[in-house]
Parts: C-alpha cells; sequence; structure tokens
C-alpha cells in the first residue's frame, strides 16, 4: 500500500479480524449525520435526497381497524421527538418515526442521504470496478417503512408495543426443539445451535436464563 493512501471497506466483512467492530465507526458516523438530517428543519426533500430513495417499496400500514395500544410509563424521563430517531447496530440502520407532517418522507430519505454523503457513489467511469455500498437488493426487501419491522430477529409490532419471535422462526424452531426432545438425543453441534436459539429467545425475558444452566453444563462435559 501506498505511504500516503488509505483505504476504508465499504462493506462489512465478517470473516475478516478487523470486522465488523471497524466498520461501526463508519456505522455511527452515518447514523449520527442521518440524525442530524432528520432533525434538520431547513432540509429540502425536492432538491436533496439519494437516488436509492426512489426504488424503495411504499411503506406498509396495518388495518385501521386494529387499536393502538397504551403505553406504560417509563423508568427514564425522554424528551419528546416530533422528528424520529435513527439507530444503528453494527450495519443495520434503524429509523423511528412518529407519523406527523411529512415524516414518512423524511424517515426514507434520512439514513439513505446519509450513506450517499459519506461514501463516493458508484461511477461507470472508474477503472475498479466495485459494488454499491448499499445492499440493494436487502434493501429492495427490507428497507422500507412499516409498523411492524423484524429488527435484530425480533418481530416488533409498534401499535400492539408487543415484541416476539418472526412466525417463520418461532416455526422452525419450535418444531426442531420438539424433535430433539422427542428424540431424546441430540449431536454437539446441533446443542450449541440450540443453546444459542433459547439464549436468543430468553431475551424477552432474560430470568429464564438461568434455566440454561444444565444444557450449557452438558454442553461443557
Amino acid at each position: 500500500m501506498h505511504q500516503n493512501l488509505g483505504l476504508v471497506s465499504s462493506r462489512v466483512t465478517f470473516g475478516g479480524s478487523p470486522c465488523p467492530n471497524e466498520f461501526c465507526l463508519a456505522s455511527e458516523l452515518i447514523t449520527d449525520l442521518a440524525n442530524f438530517i432528520l432533525h434538520c428543519a431547513a432540509w429540502d426533500l425536492v432538491d436533496l435526497i439519494s437516488p436509492h430513495a426512489l426504488n424503495l417499496q411504499p411503506p406498509e400500514f396495518l388495518n385501521d381497524s386494529i387499536p393502538f395500544a397504551h403505553a406504560q410509563w417509563l423508568d427514564v424521563e425522554l424528551p419528546p421527538d416530533d422528528w424520529g430517531r435513527v439507530d444503528v447496530f453494527i450495519d443495520d440502520g434503524i429509523v423511528f418515526t412518529p407519523h406527523l407532517g411529512n415524516n414518512i418522507s423524511r424517515a426514507i430519505s434520512a439514513m439513505l442521504l446519509a450513506i450517499h454523503t459519506l461514501f463516493h457513489p458508484v461511477n461507470t467511469n472508474e477503472g475498479v470496478q466495485r459494488d454499491d455500498c448499499l445492499s440493494l437488493g436487502k434493501l429492495q426487501e427490507e428497507g422500507f417503512l412499516t409498523e411492524t419491522p423484524t429488527i435484530l430477529g425480533w418481530y416488533i409490532n409498534t401499535r400492539s408495543l408487543t415484541i416476539h419471535l418472526p412466525p417463520k422462526k418461532f416455526q422452525v424452531w419450535a418444531a426442531d426443539l420438539a424433535e430433539k426432545i422427542k428424540s431424546k438425543k441430540i449431536s454437539y453441534n446441533d446443542l450449541g445451535k440450540m443453546i444459542r436459539r433459547l439464549n436468543h429467545a430468553t431475551t424477552a425475558c432474560p430470568i429464564m436464563r438461568y434455566f440454561l444452566n444444565r444444557i450449557r453444563h452438558v454442553l461443557t462435559k
């Protein structure tokens, strides 16, 4: 590498030892910029958006007959925020916003504009061919706004204020668990996989991890 040249990967390489922790520096910088854009009252969505914002699916809303749940009082006091908020976990950007004014259009464009600003867009005239820094296929499937997003393996219903495993994941995991209990035998690798699944499921009620002690003991033996 040339001594005056520095390279930053614009895509997460999970097999590489520096990733994904070093990529978090770029992700969090994008998130901070996206939050600034989302809260900027002077932002003009007509003249300043990412070109990818035009390719997203329209937002998905639940049926109007479904009532809104009443939120419980928080243990901490948070200031009101009518604009919404952007968060990130490694390379998964998450945007939440109340359905007020033109917040939907702002929420769709804020993160994409931040990425478009910080990463040099793909140009057909460049000598070195590369992919777009966005996962365009995943963006089409999961990048739209919805009242029931799946975030980090959890199905969140923002209207009923509930969280649970996605239906397909629950069906597969439950069927596999029932089969292993019935057969009364399991391989070492499958036992490790089952523990990881149960540990994920107990996130909703962490105290239930206490009951994984004996299963973990079997794995260590």
